[in-house]
């Protein structure tokens, strides 16, 4: 029986091995950050590497490359509108991603630090090809609006990318009046899940043809409906085993208990039941006597 259950274990413990190993092979640590520049540190004259700006024109509406205020390092980005519109309008500074995973969860996240502002918010943004068709859309004003004077405050927003996403587009956004710097962003897949490449399709355009990036795309999304499938199959035959397991165990218990009893009944004087034991005294089943008694004939 415990031999029988020994190797059981063994099996088991094999079983997890192999299992985390599968996982090690379909899933990975988190990406590196996906964002060019994402302090804000590095530039050229007065503007940010790898970052552009729109402002709608009048309203004494500016974005800058600020050096007075920022979370760490030595600079931030800046909007700020002194006035209102007549529309509404979103000042934003903006980053261009040229990647695609299928299926992946990203993360973003940032700091944003306010003074007056009405709104100010972190956009991620999906879209299809060079079309500039959107796909989908998430904003940190959701569930973490930062309004009104407030310190540096860390937001944070997800998506999962859908199917037929080109890139991407990263903005930091003020609606209304007041100001409100950003800095240290971050975009990462979300962790567990290891990139597909795909793919890359620029922001203007150039790259595969969206009939390309399109089945590029189904054949990623294939390759993770049967990952996960085969690893739906892997997790249920390794419950059974743990269940199989457990219930070996629980009998191997039982067991255990009823060659114990057997034991204490053998060791037990003739002639009726021992007598009330103090917690020094020997117990039936106990191999060895209290120092300074006779051992049990």
């Amino acid at each position: 029986m415990f031999g029988s259950t020994g190797f059981r274990v063994a099996r088991v413990i094999v079983s997890l091995g192999a299992f985390l190993v599968f996982l090690d092979a379909c899933y990975g640590e988190v990406s590196p950050n996906l964002l060019k520049n994402p302090g804000f540190e590095e530039g050229f004259g007065e503007e940010p590497a790898e970052w552009w700006h729109f402002i709608a024109t009048g309203n004494g509406a500016e974005a800058v490359w600020d050096s007075a205020e920022h979370h760490s390092g030595t600079r931030s980005v800046k909007l700020r509108t002194k006035t209102p519109y007549a529309e509404q309008v979103y000042n934003n500074w903006y980053q261009h991603v040229p990647v695609a995973t299928v299926g992946a969860k990203l993360y973003l996240s940032g700091y944003i630090k306010g003074n007056e502002v009405a709104d100010a918010a972190i956009w991620i943004q999906c879209w299809r090809d060079s079309s500039q068709e959107p796909l989908s859309f998430a904003t940190t004003s959701m569930r973490q609006p930062v309004r009104g004077t407030t310190d540096w405050t860390q937001v944070e927003t997800s998506l999962v990318l859908p199917p037929g996403t080109a890139f991407l587009t990263i903005r930091c956004v003020i609606s209304g009046t007041g100001a409100a710097w950003f800095d240290d962003l971050q975009l990462v897949v979300e962790e567990g899940i290891r990139e597909t490449p795909l793919a890359q399709v620029t922001a203007t355009g150039e790259g595969k043809s969206e009939r390309d990036t399109l089945n590029d795309l189904l054949e990623a999304h294939k390759i993770l409906l049967e990952t996960n499938k085969s690893l739906t199959e892997n997790v249920k035959l390794l419950m059974e085993e743990v269940a199989k397991l457990r219930d070996e165990l629980k009998e191997l218990r039982v067991s255990l208990d009823k060659e114990r009893a057997q034991q204490g009944e053998k060791d037990a004087p003739a002639g009726g039941p021992p007598e009330t034991v103090s917690p020094g005294d020997v117990v039936p089943g106990d191999t060895a006597a209290p120092a300074g008694s006779e051992s049990a004939q």
